[in-house]
């Protein structure tokens, strides 16, 4: 698994810091215009997770990458589970890069105050007073669990199909899966108005709280570590079948 997880460093090695600095400057620019903290490290992770891990799906059918692993000392199972791996990897990265956002952001905004007050600064705005607080803190680990809980949704529902069918079937299959998701969110809102109208505004003033805001993180964050153990297991027994 660590062998595997290595080819998979070393296939993004020379794209790493640049897209590490692309990320960074993408969370300051979201963080200027949004002047919102949370919504800096959701662009952050779901930039890197789960994008650029399928991204690395496509490296493994271009130029028969895939059969060239196989053909080296790492079993199936282990190329399977180190792409899992990478995947954990990416997640880290997403939150770096978000969190070398955070003194750029704060560091041009001083500046800004500095010199012009409220005004612009080569068009860069100074952040509201409560940028960084322990509410915008807690509101961005629920934001964060939240893009967790639907990246690994998003892969655990790819990377099986991935390892079954390969790339380019998946490919084909997406918009489908993507159409059939929207569809399916549509009717079960469709179909109970008058529940989801009541139900509603009591989860947004229930979630307001900091201890609720805790819990939620929490749990989300547990759904989404059972999704991704159960698509690696489903994803090794998958590829372990498949003919190449």
């Amino acid at each position: 698994m660590i062998r595997a997880f290595r080819l998979d460093m070393a296939t993004m090695r020379r794209a790493r810091l640049s897209n590490f600095i692309v990320m960074v400057a993408l969370c300051v620019a979201v963080g200027f215009v949004s002047k919102m903290l949370p919504l800096v490290f959701v662009a952050a992770v779901f930039m890197r997770y789960p994008l650029s891990v399928l991204s690395l799906d496509m490296v493994d059918e271009t130029g028969t990458w895939g059969a060239y692993r196989l053909s080296l000392p790492v079993s199936r199972r282990d190329c399977v589970f180190g792409r899992y791996l990478s995947a954990l990897a990416m997640i880290g990265m997403g939150l770096a890069s978000g969190l070398a956002a955070v003194p750029i952001l704060l560091a041009a905004s001083s500046l800004a105050s500095l010199v012009g007050g409220p005004l612009m600064l080569d068009g860069l705005p100074s952040l509201p007073d409560g940028f960084i607080s322990p509410s915008a803190l807690l509101a961005s680990l629920l934001a964060v669990c939240a893009t967790l809980f639907a990246g690994t949704l998003m892969f655990g529902v790819v990377t099986p199909l991935y390892y079954r069918y390969g790339m380019t079937k998946v490919t084909l299959m997406l918009p489908s899966i993507t159409v059939g998701a929207v569809v399916l969110a549509v009717v079960v809102a469709g179909g109970q108005p008058d529940w989801l109208a009541s139900w509603m505004p009591g989860l947004f003033v229930w979630i307001q709280s900091l201890g609720h805001m805790a819990l939620t993180s929490l749990a989300m964050l547990m759904a989404a570590a059972v999704v991704f153990a159960v698509s690696a297991v489903v994803s090794a027994r998958l590829y372990k079948r498949r003919e190449l």
